[in-house]
């Protein structure tokens, strides 16, 4: 016999069944301060993201003179007319 799937919602019903309003509020706000917390970081990651894309692998280029390139395990890097850098593989 096959097991079936737990959904999010039966998961989220057994984990917090029994929980009185109190706990429930409480469980609430430290979930969404997480929430912040993990926007916070990925703010934090994308701009170091953008920096390396935008910044430092087109300066790289630049002064290498190369427009292009494919950096084994990342895929082809090249740059565009404006300033930046993709991959495209």
């Amino acid at each position: 016999m096959k097991e079936e799937a737990v959904t999010y919602e039966q998961h989220y019903e057994q984990k917090y069944e029994g929980m009185t309003i109190a706990q429930l509020a409480k469980t609430m706000k430290k979930i969404k301060e997480q929430h912040e917390a993990k926007k916070r970081q990925a703010a934090q990651i994308w701009h170091e993201y953008d920096y390396l894309r935008m910044r430092a692998i087109v300066m790289k280029m630049e002064e290498m003179g190369i427009e292009s390139v494919y950096v084994k395990g990342v895929g082809r890097l090249s740059t565009r007319e404006e300033a930046g850098c993709k991959t495209l593989d």
